[in-house]
């Protein structure tokens, strides 16, 4: 039922959609599952913001990279100001900005 998918944590799964072989395709799982986050991608990396844990709304920010190696990594970035969910972001001039929006859950 909708409740059950309601009370259980986000997944941690990420997916890339390989547009030339029509197939999505597994990436490294997140540090921390979330939902309600956003996520916007900047040249090869996908930079993660907020959203919400089992628990909380959070401020945390990720970026997934490919390093030297051709390995796929996470990395922490510096925290938001104030925790954020169900927010937008997009890519201006190749450089992610946060729009500004009020999340409708309590911080």
């Amino acid at each position: 039922s909708s409740w059950v998918r309601a009370l259980l944590p986000p997944p941690r799964d990420t997916t890339a959609l390989d547009e030339g072989a029509a197939k999505w395709r597994r990436l490294p799982h997140m540090p921390q599952a979330r939902c309600w986050h956003t996520a916007c991608s900047v040249g090869r990396r996908l930079y993660v913001l907020g959203g919400s844990t089992a628990m909380r709304v959070t401020a945390d920010c990720y970026v997934l990279a490919q390093h030297g190696t051709g390995a796929w990594a996470w990395a922490p970035l510096a925290r938001m100001a104030h925790p954020r969910c169900m927010h937008a972001g997009c890519s201006v001039d190749d450089q992610e900005q946060r729009l500004p929006t009020k999340s409708p859950l309590p911080d």
